[in-house]
């Protein structure tokens, strides 16, 4: 790839949205093909890597190889809900930030979805720049951090000590560095 090629890619992730969505991975978790896509479509130009799951157990799978920054996590699924599986995955080690999106959403679900450690909660149906600013705010607000400072301490560090050791799992890391 040329210079003017890679530059021109730098540029364009450098965007309205921040420099700090670039550096972001993202996993989409949602039962709907269309919506997986349109997610997709939309975050691949601004994100480091976008990765999609048509379920919960396989996303889990997934996270069992890679480390994500952010999930945008669809609520109502078949299986057992978004809510449910954010409860699981928690207790083995999950660490990154969460988007909730869901059609059918009243308030005691939105307060138990920010009581879950939902970070954003978006309603469907929304447009590209909707979810687009909330994965930006979410990477801006300090939940997401590069790891070479120190502005929220052990949390900062221990996402920094994630991403070093991506390789290995995200669960066997937290096993190795254990809770904040």
């Amino acid at each position: 790839m040329s210079q003017v090629n890679r530059d021109t890619e730098a540029m364009s992730k450098h965007d309205a949205y921040g420099e700090s969505l670039s550096h972001a991975s993202v996993l989409i978790v949602d039962d709907e093909p269309g919506m997986r896509n349109f997610l997709s479509k939309t975050l691949e130009p601004h994100c480091k890597r976008v990765a999609q799951a048509a379920c919960p157990k396989d996303a889990a799978i997934i996270l069992d190889t890679a480390h994500f920054d952010l999930i945008i996590l669809d609520n109502i699924m078949p299986g057992c809900t978004g809510l449910e599986w954010l409860s699981q995955q928690r207790k083995v080690g999950l660490y990154a930030d969460i988007i909730m999106i869901t059609a059918y959403a009243d308030l005691e679900t939105a307060i138990t979805a920010l009581r879950s450690g939902v970070t954003d909660f978006v309603l469907k149906p929304f447009r590209a720049n909707q979810i687009l600013t909330a994965a930006a705010r979410v990477c801006w607000t300090g939940n997401f951090c590069s790891g070479t400072t120190t502005c929220c301490g052990t949390r900062c560090r221990l996402k920094a000590k994630l991403r070093a050791d991506a390789c290995w799992g995200p669960r066997r890391v937290f096993n190795r560095y254990g809770r904040c």
